[in-house]
Parts: C-alpha cells; sequence; structure tokens
C-alpha cells in the first residue's frame, strides 16, 4: 500500500488556520485578469483537482484543475510565484506531513519549494516558498 493518496479527483486544502480563522482551498481561477489562487473554505466553493501519478511509490505527480482540464504549474520556478493554469504538465512530488496531510512541491537544483495556501498578502495568493525545514 502506497503513503501517498490514490489516484482521483481532490480539493487542495491548507491544514491550518489563516489570520481570519478560515482554512483555504487552492484555486487557479482568475478574476477581471488577476489571479486569485485560494479560497475560504466552504460548502459553495469546488475547484477540485485531479491527481495522476509519473511515479507513486515516489510521490511524483501531475496535478489538474477538473473544469478546464488545465496544468496548476508555476511560469518560472522561484520564490513568491504564483501557482497557476499552464499549457504544459508540470510535475509536483508529495511529501508525506502528517497522517493525513501532505507538501506539494517541486525542486529547483538543491532548493525545495512547496505550494503554500498559508501566505494572506496579495489575494491569499498561492505560492511556492523555499522549504525551510526538512
Amino acid at each position: 500500500m502506497s503513503q501517498f493518496p490514490a489516484e482521483g479527483t481532490y480539493r487542495i486544502e491548507n491544514n491550518e488556520k489563516d489570520e481570519h480563522g478560515s482554512y483555504l482551498y487552492a484555486s487557479v481561477y482568475k478574476s477581471s485578469g488577476k489571479d486569485f489562487n485560494a479560497l475560504p473554505k466552504s460548502p459553495s466553493f469546488n475547484q477540485e483537482f485531479t491527481l495522476k501519478y509519473v511515479n507513486q511509490s515516489k510521490g511524483i505527480c501531475y496535478i489538474r484543475e477538473t473544469v478546464s482540464n488545465a496544468s496548476a504549474g508555476v511560469d518560472t520556478l522561484e520564490n513568491a510565484e504564483p501557482v497557476v493554469t499552464t499549457t504544459v504538465d508540470q510535475q509536483w512530488t508529495l511529501k508525506k506531513l502528517s497522517n493525513a496531510h501532505y507538501s506539494i512541491g517541486q525542486t529547483e537544483g538543491s532548493t525545495d519549494f512547496v505550494w503554500d495556501l498559508k501566505e494572506p498578502k496579495q489575494d491569499h495568493q498561492v505560492r511556492t516558498f523555499p522549504l525551510l525545514f526538512l
């Protein structure tokens, strides 16, 4: 049995409350030309992502938004880059954090970046940040 979730459709949610006491769901929507990449958890928000593995034993996968079938990715892999839809599939790596939580990230050289839903600045954008601990 794999330590990673099965392939399928999921909502991506942070595991800690933001400064307003809400959990956030990942989103790759644009509104008025602006990225709006995380929304407060609510029953009315239903953006989902499809998880498909390249190598399940290592947690390497593709993540696609289910309605548009667009791949989630970054234009350039650098600090504070928003996760948006991309035309080319990008590989993400899942890392187990606790019983039911995982980080979702990419690596550039020796730097790990994670998809961070906790950053409350700039319209709650989902961003990649260097991983500060291993």
